[in-house]
């Protein structure tokens, strides 16, 4: 097993996207990458136009690991070491310890302190809890960071399709904690709000929300209560003040949230079948988007989805999500394999191929026009790329990083054209 550090992903990566960057930081092929596992993600932010996950990994390779570390001159690969925390051993102090700060670092310390057998007196300091709220507020939904307060990421300096989310992110999160890995676990919770909880699950729930059948409006209602409140109970340690405030806005029972018993994972909870089902029906939906982002086609513009499929079923039950979030006027389905119409812009996902109608969509002289120009630009920046990447004067001595940054940019350029040109040859 390798630790792989320093693995620069993009702020929406998937699991997938962990195994690749690991093998090209290896030089080796995906396939001989094996398990991998996220020790440590952080955030890049120095530049705003290329803000950027940086991650470390753990990875099980095929082949002679000795022999792929001795080729390596840095260290950013080295061999993966279990990581046990040991506790300080010392008598009792003389007066009580005292930890100034409630956040995760206070809460932290004055945990380890009362493992090794000490009382300590925690303090909190800084901003009053009405202040913190209002810069966490802020920067949640305004997207607005006050480079001066530290408590927008977590006080003190620091979703779900169906309960089996929620059900996976409680044995995930707890096994980090247990484990000390406290960045991993945040990150987690972190994720599952924004990604799973918000921009899924809510928008997933909107057509019951909005329905008329008020049994199932109100078993969405308190789906939706559920898992806000044990996601709390999992941040709480991370934001103590702010989850406290929200949980009392809720249906809850008993005072604090502080209170309340920790999340615990239940078998029974577990709905992998569900999961995946929702997940099939979460890649068509984000591939139409993505696909009408790049021509640039307005929410209000509906377009007809014909979906050829082999798992036809979820996709029948997954109708609704796909006229509200897909834009679909209408969803037809085909056989597995059935060419799509000429003049139809195609999406395909490891389960479907869904095509739409170009002239639904978009002008089609004034696209070919825009796609022209974009192929004109993006091709003079790709061929100026590498003119200046074949110049051996640029390679051996500019900065191993920077060459690093430009082969990237290269990558992704050829990675835009091959969509461009993909999206030329629809319209002709």
């Amino acid at each position: 097993m390798l630790k792989i550090t320093g693995l620069k992903l993009p702020l929406g990566f998937r699991e997938g996207d962990l195994k690749r960057a690991a093998a090209k930081q290896l030089r080796l092929p995906e396939s001989a990458i094996g398990q991998v596992r996220l020790c440590k993600k952080s955030v890049d932010a120095r530049k705003k136009d290329n803000v950027h996950f940086v991650c470390a990994v753990e990875a099980a390779i095929q082949g002679d690991e000795n022999r792929l570390l001795s080729r390596r001159r840095d260290n950013a690969v080295q061999k993966a070491e279990p990581y046990r925390y040991q506790l300080p051993q010392a008598g009792k102090l003389p007066q009580r310890p005292v930890v100034v700060g409630f956040g995760p670092a206070g809460m932290f310390a004055a945990l380890l302190l009362a493992q090794c057998g000490q009382e300590p007196i925690v303090l909190e300091r800084g901003q009053a809890v009405e202040e913190r709220e209002r810069a966490v507020q802020r920067f949640w939904k305004e997207r607005v960071l006050d480079s001066q307060s530290n408590v927008q990421f977590g006080e003190g300096g620091a979703g779900t399709f169906s309960d089996g989310k929620l059900n996976t992110l409680v044995k995930e999160v707890t096994e980090n904690l247990d484990a000390y890995e406290i960045g991993v676990a945040s990150a987690k919770v972190y994720d599952f709000l924004w990604d799973t909880y918000c921009d899924w699950y809510i928008e997933l729930t909107k057509t019951r929300l909005q329905g008329e059948d008020e049994d199932s409006k109100l078993r969405a209602q308190q789906v939706l209560c559920y898992v806000l409140t044990e996601t709390l109970k999992l941040l709480h340690p991370f934001m103590p003040f702010i989850t406290e405030e929200i949980w009392q806005a809720l249906p809850h029972s008993g005072d604090y949230l502080m209170l309340q018993q920790w999340p615990q994972h239940r078998a029974e909870l577990d709905f992998p079948e569900e999961e995946k089902a929702m997940e099939l029906i979460m890649d068509a939906i984000r591939g139409v988007r993505t696909r009408r982002s790049e021509m640039n086609v307005p929410p209000s513009k509906k377009a007809h989805l014909t979906v050829a499929t082999g798992e036809r079923d979820i996709f029948v039950l997954g109708v609704p999500f796909l006229k509200k979030l897909a834009y679909a006027s209408e969803v037809t389905f085909a056989q597995p394999g059935t060419a799509p119409e000429a003049g139809s812009v195609t999406v395909v996902t490891h389960a479907a191929q869904i095509s739409m109608p170009l002239a639904e969509l978009v002008d089609l002289e004034k696209e070919k026009a825009r796609m022209e120009k974009e192929l004109k630009k993006n091709s003079a920046e790709l061929e100026k790329l590498n003119t200046k990447l074949n110049n051996p004067g640029f390679v051996n001595k500019a900065p191993a990083h920077v060459v690093e940054a430009e082969q990237d940019r290269a990558e992704k350029l050829r990675a835009l054209l091959a969509k461009l040109e993909e999206s030329a040859a629809s319209m002709a």
